[in-house]
């Protein structure tokens, strides 16, 4: 098939800190991972709108017609992305 190739976005250093506080917080582990796929966000990024990433671990991966990802998982991202947009308003 045929290959297509994208630059990496840059993500908003400061969101991700934020995002990091917000998990600690609420008592969520996180990680920073690296995506190979192009995001929309890639392109928030490069249009200088500050811009991060949350991922809800999945045993399949997303986009996946056997997608494993549990409510409980989905929740715990839900209320930390509510936690960070209280603190931001």
């Amino acid at each position: 098939g045929h290959v297509t190739k994208a630059p990496p976005g840059i993500l908003s250093k400061r969101i991700q800190a934020d995002f990091h506080e917000a998990a600690s917080a609420i008592g969520i582990p996180a990680i920073d991972i690296p995506s190979g796929a192009s995001h929309d966000s890639a392109a928030f990024a490069d249009a200088g709108v500050p811009t991060a990433m949350l991922f809800i671990r999945n045993a399949n991966g997303s986009h996946n017609p056997h997608e494993a990802m549990e409510l409980p998982d989905f929740m715990a991202t839900t209320r930390m992305l509510a936690w960070w947009l209280a603190r931001r308003a």
